[in-house]
C-alpha cells in the first residue's frame, strides 16, 4: 500500500516490463489475494458478510481512484490478481 499525503492508495506501481507484455515487475503488496484468502481460510466454510463486503469495499475504492484517472482494472478473474490489505483495525 502506497500513502501520499495521508491518504491510503490500493495500488502497486509497475516498475517494469518487456516490450513484449509477457510479465510485469512491480511494487511489493504485503497482504493476500482473494485466492488465496479462499483457500487459507475459507475452504471448507462459508465466508462471513463482513469480509465480503469489506474486499468489495477496496475493490470499489481502487475502482474509484482508477476511473478518475481514466483507468480501469482490467484483469479481476479468480481473485488472484486483487490484493487485500489488512488493516491496522483488524490485526
Amino acid at each position: 500500500m502506497q500513502t501520499h499525503l495521508g491518504t491510503a492508495h490500493l495500488l502497486a506501481a509497475i516498475l517494469d516490463y518487456p516490450p513484449v507484455m509477457d510479465w510485469l515487475a512491480m511494487t511489493y503488496t504485503p497482504g493476500r489475494n482473494i485466492s488465496g484468502l479462499m483457500q487459507m481460510q475459507y475452504q471448507h466454510m462459508s465466508m462471513p458478510p463482513c469480509v465480503v463486503f469489506d474486499m468489495f469495499a477496496q475493490l470499489v475504492q481502487v475502482q474509484a481512484h482508477l476511473s478518475a484517472h481514466r483507468l480501469c482494472h482490467a484483469d479481476l478473474n479468480e481473485g488472484r490478481n486483487v490484493m487485500l490489505i489488512v488493516r491496522e483495525r483488524d490485526a
